[in-house]
């Protein structure tokens, strides 16, 4: 969705720039402090943005998908990664090179003022993530998860493996049984 809202204009020059990208389940498109090599634009896909704790471990600070972009603000200054992304719903998507897509947005204030409030939305949901990591259960913090990968890939089947969600939690334990998740959306 942040892509298709750039003005037509903007979003015509940067088209020449798009390739066409699958987006595989647990490919990671960067590390944490490695210069970045694309911004990706997922379009179905879930991206999730960690971050690697001393032991190893990971924590999920965020989640992107087709509302978003992933890389757009290091392309803008110091190309350097923040944290590690990797997809955690394989799906299609765009990548842009980050020179093309600086050039583009800075030239063009519009295109830059929702990349920066994108950037912030991104932010504010890590603090919330941290919030809700601190308050809640692994119950309630599962459901929310869920209800947002949902959003994001725009789908009502989430391809998920225990063995990815484990990384993502602290405890090192989903909050699930070891049956397999059965889960009815409704409307």
């Amino acid at each position: 969705m942040l892509l298709s809202s750039f003005a037509p204009p903007d979003l015509e020059l940067l088209r020449p720039h798009l390739r066409p990208i699958a987006l595989e389940h647990t490919k990671i498109l960067h590390e944490a402090g490695e210069k970045i090599s694309g911004v990706y634009f997922p379009f179905d896909a879930v991206i999730s943005l960690v971050v690697l704790l001393e032991g190893g471990e990971t924590v999920e600070a965020a989640m992107v998908g087709r509302d978003g972009a992933v890389g757009a603000s290091a392309a803008l200054d110091g190309k350097l990664a923040l944290n590690r992304a990797i997809v955690q719903i394989g799906g299609h998507g765009a990548v842009c090179e980050p020179d093309a897509f600086k050039r583009v947005a800075l030239d063009h204030p519009g295109m830059l003022s929702m990349i920066i409030s994108h950037e912030q939305t991104v932010y504010g949901q890590a603090q919330q993530s941290a919030a809700c990591n601190i308050l809640h259960d692994l119950t309630a913090r599962l459901c929310r998860w869920l209800l947002r990968a949902r959003d994001l890939s725009g789908s009502d089947t989430l391809p998920l493996r225990r063995s990815f969600l484990r990384r993502c939690w602290v405890s090192g334990e989903p909050p699930f049984p070891r049956s397999r998740i059965r889960c009815k959306l409704q409307e």
